[in-house]
């Protein structure tokens, strides 16, 4: 995990408004904020990460499919298709974490949409920080190119767009980037 302050923001990666960003996109980051309140970190973070992975529309019918053999009735025709998940820490191995990356991945797959994958949300929250956007950290950096290049971007998956945003994103706006912009601007 790495934090952004509002200067290195500035400096390296640029805020986006939310009245810039289409309902797609805002239900994405929202879909991500949800996560974030359910993410489970007793010990070492304190960050309540959240993430949202957007399917593209071409997986409609799969992720349906998907949806029904676990349960579901079916999925509305004008919903948006959005994988959301949180991070998890474990009380008994205090140095394991799963990252909220890793979970909403790992459900995309087992959703058998891996090769589906269209933009990624990551909200962070903690007590204090409603300015700190969240980056993933290296072992997600790699894992979120590697579903970039199965979904078709190109080279090493680095332009998958990501949207970064802090728990008052409402108010302090977004940084809209992708994989290769974020790893230039901030490497690990």
């Amino acid at each position: 995990m790495t934090t952004l302050t509002r200067e290195e923001k500035q400096n390296g990666l640029e805020v986006t408004p939310i009245e810039q960003l289409e309902e797609p996109t805002l239900e994405l980051v929202g879909a991500a904020d949800e996560a974030a309140n359910r993410a489970y970190t007793p010990l070492l973070h304190r960050w309540d990460v959240g993430v949202a992975v957007a399917i593209r529309e071409e997986a409609r019918t799969r992720y349906a499919e998907a949806l029904r053999s676990l349960g579901a009735s079916g999925v509305r025709r004008d919903a948006n298709l959005i994988v959301p998940a949180s991070n998890v820490e474990s009380a008994d191995e205090p140095t394991q974490c799963n990252c909220g990356e890793n979970g909403a991945l790992s459900t995309v797959d087992a959703l058998g949409l891996g090769g589906d994958c269209e933009c990624i949300a990551i909200v962070g929250k903690r007590k204090d920080h409603d300015d700190v956007v969240l980056a993933p950290c290296s072992t997600c950096r790699g894992r979120i190119g590697s579903y970039a290049r199965r979904s078709g971007f190109s080279g090493d998956g680095g332009q998958i767009p990501l949207i970064l945003a802090p728990q008052n994103w409402r108010e302090a706006g977004v940084v809209q980037t992708t994989l290769a912009d974020l790893i230039r601007a901030f490497p690990v």
